[in-house]
This record gives structure tokens, sequence and C-alpha cells, in this order.
């Protein structure tokens, strides 16, 4: 970031560069009748009671 020339407002304008990446996960999600939540994931160092995705499915 590049902070350029002051605004007659006070405020200065900036000047970013910003680079799109690829980065994503997938998720799939299916009910179950019994209402258990489970997850299968390759990341087996968050514990799943600390799972963010396990805390958003039980909210839901």
């Amino acid at each position: 970031m590049h902070i350029n020339s002051k605004r007659e407002d006070g405020y200065h304008n900036l000047q970013s560069i910003f680079q799109l990446l690829d980065y994503y996960d997938e998720l799939t999600i299916s009910v179950r009748q019994d209402g258990v939540i489970t997850r299968t994931s390759g990341n087996e160092d968050i514990p799943e009671q600390q799972d963010l995705i396990i805390k958003a499915a039980q909210a839901l």
C-alpha cells in the first residue's frame, strides 16, 4: 500500500495492489435423519469441538 496525496477533506488517496488467489475449501453438506453432525477431513489438527464448521452446523 502506498499513501498518495492528501485530499481537501483531510483524507489521503491510497494506492494498493491485490493478487487474487485460488485457495478455497470444498464443502459437501448432507442432512442426516438422526441429526448427528460428523465431518470427514484431511486435517486432524483441529479437534471437532473447536472446529468452526461443526459449530456453524450446530447453530443451524
